[in-house]
């Protein structure tokens, strides 16, 4: 008898649940920029597969510098557009949605390469490149997506820091969505970009975690956005926003030294106005970063 019933006890406390398996568990708190919008969901991967219009950030940043104007007199772009066109002797590489290209560079003399991905026929490009140095080091990864691959390209510089590197760039969309690449080391007015804009442009100090906003003049037909740090690693957005919150362009780039491998990118821009440049330092406050931001 008194083994069924410490069988019974024992089979009771096995089929009630806890209490504690009710009790109302604590909610994460989201990650917020500096004006208080909600940017957990944003920054989740999901944006990358389901595209800008779905996951777009909450407007709540305002604009807190003068706006990118041209000089009376100036072209309305420092570097020709043709520089990043058709620049490498190869000719582009055509890369289908879920493939991959890799280039090869092995002159430990050089620093910057050119990238450009582009569409011919104006559709949507999401890439994903990567940056190898030896056989197991990834030092820099980016995720770059465009509305219009024709219209405003996905052009950008980055480093390889002297040392022999191979750059992948992966075709992240669907197999309708094929994307054409070009990357070779950086010639002509693009070689030293990297070092001669923060000479002469202002940067902006732009702390982990925070949002700033550049407005830009409806008659610039390219913008340059440079970010780097103190050799601190890097881990921030750059958009281009076309009317009060619609993405036409995204970088998010990440590496371990944003020195060496500070990031150039450079918008076209159509001649309309509404046009704003939105950067985001989504590392913590001990990792800021500095903004270079300037016709292009």
């Amino acid at each position: 008898m008194k083994f069924l019933i410490s069988n019974l006890l024992v089979a009771l406390c096995v089929t009630i649940p806890s209490t504690a398996a009710f009790a109302p568990q604590p909610l994460k708190p989201k990650k917020t920029d500096n004006a208080g919008s909600d940017t957990s969901l944003y920054m989740s991967d999901a944006w990358w597969d389901q595209g800008a219009s779905v996951y777009s950030k909450p407007s709540g940043a305002q604009p807190q510098f003068g706006e990118i104007q041209r000089a009376p007199g100036a072209p309305d772009r420092l570097v020709p557009a043709e520089a990043w066109r058709n620049f490498s002797p190869q000719g582009k590489r055509r890369v289908e949605g879920q493939s991959r290209y890799t280039y090869d560079f092995r002159d430990t003399t050089q620093t910057d390469v050119q990238l450009a991905v582009t569409s011919s026929t104006g559709r949507p490009v999401k890439t994903s490149v990567d940056l190898w140095v030896g056989p197991d080091w990834t030092p820099y990864t980016m995720k770059a997506y465009t509305e219009d691959g024709e219209k405003r390209p996905i052009q950008c510089i980055l480093g390889t820091r002297g040392k022999v590197a191979q750059i992948e760039v992966r075709n992240i969309a669907e197999y309708e969505f094929a994307l054409d690449a070009e990357a070779v080391y950086a010639q002509g007015p693009i070689a030293n970009l990297r070092s001669e804009i923060p000479k002469s442009t202002q940067g902006i100090y732009i702390e982990g975690g925070s949002v700033k906003q550049v407005p830009v003049a409806g008659d610039i037909g390219a913008v340059s956005v440079l970010l780097n740090t103190d050799s601190r690693q890097l881990n921030a957005q750059i958009e281009l926003i076309t009317g009060p919150n619609n993405p036409k362009q995204v970088f998010e780039v990440f590496t371990n030294n944003g020195l060496l491998n500070a990031l150039l990118v450079t918008f076209e821009c159509p001649p309309m106005h509404g046009t704003t440049i939105r950067i985001t330092n989504q590392a913590t406050m001990e990792f800021p970063c500095h903004a270079y931001v300037t016709a292009g």
